[in-house]
């Protein structure tokens, strides 16, 4: 069995000041991305970006929180989508994802969209040296757009990444990701 990856372990562990967060999404002038299935891994992320091996996604996301929502799973596949919540209370943890330029925001978009809409949320996250030790933050992130019926409730606020990493996919993902690394001269 495979352990999860040290880039998920470095990005979970990730608590910017507030001057970084304000920073970061001036940068690009767009919001964050809140992201809660396998785009939590960044060389998944890394691999539907087409961003090289090198980049630093890691540094650039922190575990959020988002309220009023569940976590569904799709029949047996037990890949995660999300969907609003009767109760206020609901939560569904993840991570956002900063300092992403139009074109992987687009590339996201064109994973997700289909059975799912992108939807102006705020995340709860983390920070340090201000004003609050939390700070809600402009965001988007993908919400399935039809009944709920059909889906399987998690009831888990978080999905776990494990079985997934320990699958053929995942390595494939990171082939591919190493691959590309190798045919551009990276290492």
């Amino acid at each position: 069995m495979a352990q999860l990856p040290q880039d998920y372990y470095t990005a979970r562990a990730n608590i910017f000041p507030d001057a970084k967060v304000d920073n970061l999404i001036r940068q690009h002038d767009s919001s964050p991305r809140f992201v809660y299935g396998p785009l939590i891994l960044p060389t998944v992320l890394k691999y539907y970006t087409d961003s090289p091996k090198t980049y630093p996604m890691e540094k650039y996301m922190t575990k959020a929180t988002l309220q009023g929502y569940e976590l569904y799973q799709i029949g047996e596949k037990r890949l995660p989508v999300i969907a609003g919540s009767p109760s206020p209370n609901a939560v569904v943890k993840g991570m956002l994802v900063f300092n992403l330029e139009d074109s992987k925001r687009n590339d996201i978009s064109e994973l997700e969209l289909g059975l799912k809409h992108l939807e102006a949320v705020q995340g709860k996250i983390e920070c340090t040296a201000g004003r609050k030790p939390t700070r809600f933050v402009d965001a988007g992130t993908f919400v399935w757009s039809g009944s709920v019926d059909g889906l399987i409730r998690m009831y888990s606020p978080s999905w776990d990444p494990t079985s997934f990493v320990n699958s053929a996919f995942y390595r494939n993902i990171q082939q591919s990701v190493y691959r590309s690394a190798k045919d551009t001269g990276e290492s």
